[in-house]
């Protein structure tokens, strides 16, 4: 034998004089794989997660974990478009086109502004049929192009008129720079004339604005119009972020109304001519009506804050003058894992401000009822369980920059999967709606991130020797030493625990309870191609 060894070892000194053979390299995971079963297979296989292609739309996508489980992830609004056979993040980077309007360069939205002159101020499209809304200053000046903002100087005399595009939408802002400015006659009624084909503005409950097709479908939707001056932007303890970029934190509706092919919006005079602290501004906005969030404003009862383009915000910026709550949703028939086990469920939403650095308490709750155009503070959701409660706070000089706060909302999610509801919803509120220091805003556009998987099955169940299962008190004997038998089945393929067990009949004397178990490993999925 060790003759043996020694003439083995020296081949191989022998061999090793020629060429080296070339390196193998290691299999490169594939970044996505159209079906579950293929990904689980890549993921298993590469011991890193892979993305599932066909899970991929405009808000989700998910993982195949190595683990066996997936990672659904959820956006409250698009965050990617289909374009061209693939997908390709939104970019609200406003760019000239070649008909000489301006739009965002990939947006859920076919929204495009005027490059100026007599043009539609705002051209909104949906399925081919399109909807205009003209300037009611009359022809505009070529925009100045900033980011997602389009900016027309002067419309009126010491007026600018801002357009800024949203992923699903837009907003637009009348900036009044002055007190001389505000006493336009122009300004006492702003008259936007419609044109186009297929689409339809109406004024709904509450003062809301919404744009329907020939059938009566919904393309888009717009909250009352509101209007606030400078001082709302300096409400909170010295913040100096223009909150038109953020949307106001004390408002006045204006009165609006459809007729004579006009959309017309009444300005508060006495915000105009009172002592306001300058720039006024005028704000009506629209956006699609996907539902996905929503806030409530008690100084503003009727107003709808449907997916909207401002920032999610709770609390009170005045000491409980006015309080703002939010609420999420997301739609049943996007949600791949109803039927599933979820291991975990856990919403990342960025804080961007806060009133205060101290400490204040806020939370989510399991909310009922239906979010819609027609959710405002007189008409909410329902606030139900409390599911988590932090206090975290960030976005304000010495609390940090603006932060993503993970909230858990694992039970939440599961008692979704038993209930009737056509939506999992959950609701976001300040603890004290009466401290200012509780005031924060945060993104409109969370995460919910949910971890699941399929559940086993246990079929073909029977012993050996063969026999019935009969019930009642005469049963069969099958043996001192029966053999137990069971096809389980995990559908991912992953690694499952079989357990028998057996115990006395009620009454009876034999065996104490007991379990035995069996790991069970299936072979590896085949590869698809």
């Amino acid at each position: 034998m060790v003759g043996l060894a020694t003439v083995a070892v020296g081949a191989g000194l022998v061999s090793g004089v020629g060429p080296a053979a070339p390196a193998v390299a290691a299999p490169v995971a594939p970044e996505s794989v159209p079906s579950q079963v293929g990904a689980l297979d890549a993921a298993k296989r590469h011991g890193t997660r892979v993305d599932i292609g066909d899970l991929t739309t405009e808000t989700d996508r998910a993982w195949a974990r190595p683990d066996g489980t997936i990672e659904w992830e959820h956006r409250f609004r698009p965050v990617r478009v289909k374009r061209d056979g693939g997908w390709r993040p939104v970019d609200l980077t406003l760019e000239k086109r070649s008909d000489g309007s301006v739009g965002p360069r990939v947006a859920a939205a076919d929204v495009a502004f005027a490059g100026g002159g007599s043009h539609a101020m705002v051209t909104m499209g949906h399925e081919g049929d399109r909807v205009g809304l003209d300037s009611p200053t009359g022809a505009l000046p070529e925009p100045q192009l900033s980011g997602d903002t389009a900016v027309y100087r002067d419309v009126l005399p010491g007026v600018d008129l801002q357009l800024r595009a949203d992923v699903d939408g837009f907003a637009q802002v009348f900036v009044v720079k002055t007190p001389q400015a505000a006493k336009q006659s122009a300004l006492r009624k702003l008259r936007f004339g419609l044109r186009g084909e297929g689409l339809a503005v109406r004024k709904v409950a509450g003062g809301n604005l919404s744009v329907v097709d020939d059938s009566g479908e919904t393309a888009f939707v717009g909250g009352t119009p509101l209007m606030w001056d400078a001082s709302s932007e300096h409400a909170i303890e010295g913040d100096d972020r223009l909150v038109a970029d953020t949307g106001p934190v004390s408002t006045v509706t204006m009165p609006v109304s459809v007729a004579d092919g006009a959309l017309s919006i009444t300005p508060d005079v006495a915000l105009l001519t009172d002592e306001a602290v300058y720039p006024i501004f005028i704000d009506p906005s629209m956006t699609a009506p996907r539902r996905t969030w929503g806030m409530v404003n008690s100084a503003a009862p009727n107003t709808s804050y449907y997916n909207s383009t401002s920032e999610a915000m709770i609390g009170t910026p005045n000491a409980g003058a006015t309080i703002y709550r939010s609420y999420f949703a997301i739609n049943a028939d996007s949600i791949p894992w109803d039927t599933n086990y979820v291991v975990s469920s856990t919403l990342n939403i960025q804080n961007t401000y806060s009133a205060s650095c101290t400490p204040t308490a806020w939370g989510a709750y399991s909310v009922g009822g239906s979010l819609n155009a027609s959710t405002t503070w007189n008409n909410p959701m329902s606030w139900k369980v409390l599911q988590h409660q932090t206090s975290e706070g960030y976005g304000r000089t010495g609390c940090g920059d603006p932060t993503v706060v993970k909230v858990p909302l694992t039970d939440l999610t599961r008692a979704y999967q038993t209930s009737s509801a056509a939506s999992i919803a959950f609701g976001v509120r300040a603890l004290s709606e009466t401290e200012t220091r509780g005031y924060k805003r945060f993104s409109n556009n969370p995460t919910l991130t949910v971890v699941y998987t399929a559940y086993s099955t246990a079929s073909l169940l029977a012993t050996s020797p063969l026999t019935a299962c009969p019930t009642g008190t005469i049963r069969g004997y099958v043996g001192p030493s029966p053999t137990l038998q069971a096809k389980v089945t995990d559908p991912e393929g992953g690694q499952i625990v079989g357990q028998f067990e057996w115990t006395p009949v009620s009454g009876g004397t034999g065996l104490l309870h007991q379990l035995v178990t069996v790991l069970v490993r299936r072979p590896d999925w085949p590869v698809e191609s």
